[in-house]
């Protein structure tokens, strides 16, 4: 069943024809958009498209390859599934209606599912979810906390790495080997 879908988006950054053509060039290109319209002064689109043949995902990076974005937000959840079907549930999940991307890590089971606001809203696609029978969450506060640390510590690890360097390729210090010396509290961070 070959179902046309029409979905409206609002692109950011058009502001021109020529915009336009280099966003319908790149649609074009895709099997299965049948039309496209956009609003110079607004930025509103519609595309229309066989959803047997190409996905709303596949028209996204098309506008995007031509240099635009689309007014979008993004919905961060953990998910239960075995990291093997990580991309057969990723397939699923970007056939939901106004889903723009997914991307799921399987070891942290995080989930990140970019939607277009103009076509539907977080409380839709979460319900389509449920619908669907996958069991999803919030992510949990000390999995974000504690990624945001790594993050510090590398950080700190790898500035102090970059200051020993240069200090070691000076001769501005004669003798001490304070590179010596951060090299080691560089390791001891980062193995914190």
């Amino acid at each position: 069943m070959n179902l046309l879908r029409r979905e409206k988006l609002r692109i950011v950054g058009v502001d021109c024809p020529t915009c336009v053509y280099a966003i319908k060039r790149n649609l074009l290109k895709l099997r299965g958009v049948v039309n496209f319209d956009v609003d110079v002064s607004s930025g509103d689109a519609i595309v229309e498209y066989r959803d047997e043949e190409t996905t709303l995902r596949d028209v996204y990076m098309a506008i995007r390859d031509a240099g635009y974005d689309v007014e979008k937000r993004v919905i961060n959840i953990h998910l239960d599934f075995a990291p093997e079907e990580a991309p057969r549930l990723e397939e699923r999940l970007v056939r939901i209606r106004g889903v723009l991307d997914v991307n799921i890590n399987p070891v942290t089971k995080t989930a990140k599912i970019t939607y277009n606001t103009q076509s539907t809203r977080e409380s839709e696609v979460l319900s389509e979810l449920t619908r669907m029978g996958i069991s999803y969450s919030e992510p949990r506060e000390a999995e974000t906390k504690r990624r945001d640390y790594t993050l510090y510590r590398r950080l700190v690890a790898f500035s102090l790495g970059l200051l020993a360097i240069a200090i070691g390729m000076s001769n501005v210090v004669h003798g001490l080997e304070i590179h010596v010396v951060l090299f080691t509290i560089s390791a001891i961070v980062i193995t914190l």
